[in-house]
């Protein structure tokens, strides 16, 4: 009887799951299609499949045979993300709307109650051929998984009693300073109400421009440094055997000096880092009063589920060679919503394994929601995948054996 009802609320939720992204993806991405088989919840629905089984959507379509084919859909799609249809301005605007209302009833009430430590982040999707010239998205980095280009993105996340969601979705322009990224994205969550308490990001942001900014609109912040540098680097920091806090100038020809207080954390460890021994983080502080180099070091540790936030995107999102640079964003956006909508059933949702009293109660994964997801979609939608036998022979040759 345990058995039966896990079963029947896990049916439940993958359908409302699929119900409210539906109705979110519709208010705030409306389409216009006007095809005779192809209307707004097959379209939809044809791209979460994707999403949740990480798979282009040729392979989905396949599946859906009789239903539409791969070229038709990616027609409409083409259609309806045509940049004088949907410029990436907009599409980044209404991702932004899906996203804040994915948010739960609380968590919108709280927003503009208190202060809030938001986390920021930056992801990068490596881009595979040769950019153009005239592309003004793709961006050069070091070399990662096999490129040099990529798609850049940057996020900005709360943690609400231990569940996070991200609020706010930016793409990043191939030239584009990052103090635009960051005014950009605060400008995104205070126009949703949002109070900044003190801000967290990623080293990717550990620049003069972003530092000076935030410094001149008095917003706290731990930003993590790289260790680069030679004589008047961070790297000279990185000595001794304790942890500290010290004042460091940064200097650039362009951006000029700044004076800033870093903390430098010593850490030792037989097993968590790829080499044993002492590792060195180093921290540039501003705004959070007299605080010691350890406490800095597990104030920032609390960003750590924003980096597997982006982990768990990644799990999320349908695979593409596209190079149209606005459906990369939507996929990358429906990604997040769907992580997002897993956060709020986690908080209510357990999985029960076992019958009678050795029942074990286990927390939702990700992996959980996308497989419900996926044999729900699959269902409705018709999905199919058979196998034939090609050669009936060898077929009798390991029956016999």
């Amino acid at each position: 009887m345990c058995q039966r009802q896990s079963k029947d609320i896990t049916s439940l939720l993958s359908e409302q799951a699929h119900r409210f992204l539906l109705k979110v993806l519709k208010q705030y991405l409306p389409l216009n299609l006007g095809g005779y088989k192809l209307g707004e919840d097959l379209f939809w629905s044809v791209l979460l499949l994707a999403s949740v089984t990480q798979t282009t959507i040729e392979a989905v379509c396949q599946q859906l045979s009789g239903t539409i084919s791969g070229n038709r859909f990616r027609e409409h799609l083409a259609d309806q993300l045509a940049a004088g249809v949907m410029p990436v301005e907009r599409l980044k605007e209404r991702l932004q709307r899906a996203l804040q209302a994915g948010l739960p009833k609380k968590v919108k009430q709280q927003l503009s109650r208190q202060a809030w430590e938001v986390a920021g982040d930056w992801v990068e999707i490596p881009y595979y051929g040769k950019a153009a010239a005239d592309d003004q998205w793709v961006r050069r980095g070091a070399a990662k998984a096999g490129t040099t280009h990529f798609y850049c993105y940057a996020s900005l996340t709360i943690i609400y009693r231990r569940h996070r969601y991200t609020l706010a979705l930016t793409l990043v322009r191939g030239r584009e300073a990052l103090v635009e990224v960051v005014k950009r994205l605060i400008g995104q969550v205070r126009a949703f109400g949002l109070r900044l308490k003190s801000l967290l990001l990623d080293k990717a942001f550990g620049v003069i421009e972003v530092m000076r900014y935030l410094l001149r609109r008095r917003i706290a912040y731990i930003i993590a440094l790289a260790q680069r540098g030679g004589a008047g680097g961070i790297r000279k920091l990185c000595r001794g055997r304790r942890s500290y806090c010290t004042t460091h100038q940064f200097a650039s020809a362009k951006a000029g000096r700044l004076k800033v207080r870093v903390a430098v954390v010593c850490k030792y460890s037989k097993k968590g880092y790829r080499h044993p021994g002492v590792r060195n983080f180093c921290y540039a502080v501003n705004g959070l009063g007299k605080i010691k180099a350890s406490a800095v070091y597990k104030w920032y540790r609390r960003r750590f589920a924003i980096e597997s936030g982006y982990r768990q995107m990644h799990q999320t999102r349908a695979r593409t060679a596209s190079k149209q640079v606005r459906v990369r964003l939507l996929l990358v956006g429906l990604a997040i919503l769907i992580v997002n909508v897993y956060v709020m059933i986690r908080r209510v949702a357990i999985k029960i394994s076992g019958n009678g009293e050795r029942q074990r109660r286990i927390k939702l994964t990700l992996k959980d929601i996308c497989e419900e997801l996926k044999e729900y979609i699959g269902q409705k939608l018709g999905a199919k995948r058979k196998i034939y036998c090609r050669d009936v022979v060898l077929y009798r040759s390991f029956v016999i054996y």
